[in-house]
């Protein structure tokens, strides 16, 4: 009840964003087990793919634009519909990645494995490059530039730096700190190791 309170409410957009996105989390992990026969699935997957990328997609800016009429109508009981909007998107698209079998085959590749490794540094440095690389690249070309191309070439510069820098502290902080943390709830735990004695008579004591 508490999840379900959250993430309605975070949707209504009442101030519980970030625990609507919690909550949903919550509820697919709930439902990873249950078993979805294989024509919900792909049905099921495909159109949870279009709605998250027609509701992820939607701009801020929507005058003129095919979503404008959704927006009017949504906006009658909903102070937040945009951020909404992308919250469901975002949503939609996680669940597309966990039914869709040409969307889950995909994202088992390699390339995206790698990507994978390294999403936490890119989540946790890429903000920090925006409000100083990219940023000052932007102020810096936008006179000879224009707008535009100033903001592809911060762009570009951007990902360039962030993702060597992301795969570097990957290996030189994120993993060492889930070894020590893995480690320290063993020792807290005391979560016996794979192969380990699970009785007295087993490890010889008396």
């Amino acid at each position: 009840a508490v999840v379900l309170v959250a993430l309605a409410s975070g949707l209504a957009g009442a101030g519980a964003s970030n625990g609507a996105g919690f909550a949903f989390g919550a509820l697919l992990w709930e439902a990873r087990r249950l078993r979805v026969p294989a024509i919900m699935a792909w049905w099921g997957g495909a159109m949870a793919l279009l709605g998250g990328v027609v509701l992820g997609g939607m701009p801020y800016d929507m005058l003129g634009t095919p979503y404008w009429d959704g927006f009017v109508q949504a906006s009658r009981w909903m102070t937040e519909p945009i951020p909404a909007a992308h919250r469901i998107g975002a949503g939609l698209l996680v669940v597309a990645a966990l039914t869709w079998p040409p969307l889950r085959l995909a994202l088992t590749r390699g390339p995206v494995l790698a990507l994978g490794r390294v999403s936490f540094m890119v989540y946790l440095l890429h903000i920090i490059l925006i409000c100083s690389l990219a940023s000052w690249l932007v102020l810096r070309l936008t006179p000879a530039w224009g707008y535009d191309a100033a903001t592809l070439a911060a762009l570009a510069a951007t990902l360039a730096v962030l993702f060597p820098l992301a795969w570097a502290m990957t290996w030189a902080a994120d993993r060492p700190a889930i070894t020590v943390s893995r480690r320290a709830e063993r020792a807290l735990l005391r979560v016996r190791l794979p192969g380990a004695a699970t009785s007295p008579s087993a490890s010889g004591v008396p």
